[in-house]
């Protein structure tokens, strides 16, 4: 399994990975999979898609309503405070991305989501602490096999700076 990271390729039309061999990303969405199923749930998954031959899994890191917990009661930020990422929550994340690496899984993380609207995560992040977190994230996840997508369901258009900026610490925190 070629663990280098996908790049673009040449013609500009189709993404490669370490041994130039061109990349085929053909995803299942599974956006609550990591915090709404557990550790077993998701080996089974895995060898479903494996079976399957899809080679990239897409999965929230947040879910998609502020207030909501992981099955074993936790939420993501102690307090409800994005500068606070509470272990427990992201852990499971270290299990889930540990378990699609050794399945030869890419896994495409949408690292917020939504906003500007109320009670979607993304709202409740400050530019600083969205782009805090992102690196957060990148430096926690990115020595897997990751897609970075900053967002989903969000009006970019309204949080123009906010998103660029996010962006560029994607891009500068995944060496």
């Amino acid at each position: 399994m070629d663990l280098a990271p996908l790049r673009l390729g040449a013609s500009a039309r189709f993404l490669i990975d370490g041994a130039d061999v061109p990349f085929l990303y053909f995803a299942d969405t599974a956006w609550a999979i990591v915090w709404k199923g557990k550790p077993a749930e998701w080996e089974t998954y895995f060898e479903r898609r494996v079976a399957q031959g899809f080679s990239v899994v897409q999965v929230n890191l947040l879910p998609w309503r502020w207030h909501l917990t992981d099955v074993e009661g936790n939420l993501p930020f102690v307090g409800g405070d994005p500068d606070r990422p509470k272990e427990a929550y992201f852990a499971r994340f270290d299990r889930f991305l540990a378990q699609a690496s050794a399945r030869g899984l890419v896994t495409c993380l949408m690292i917020l989501w939504g906003g500007p609207r109320p009670n979607l995560p993304a709202v409740r992040f400050t530019t600083a602490q969205a782009v805090s977190f992102a690196r957060f994230v990148v430096a926690r996840y990115g020595h897997h096999r990751m897609i970075w997508s900053l967002s989903g369901d969000a009006e970019y258009a309204r949080e123009i700076e906010k998103w660029d900026a996010v962006g560029a610490a994607v891009e500068s925190t995944d060496l």
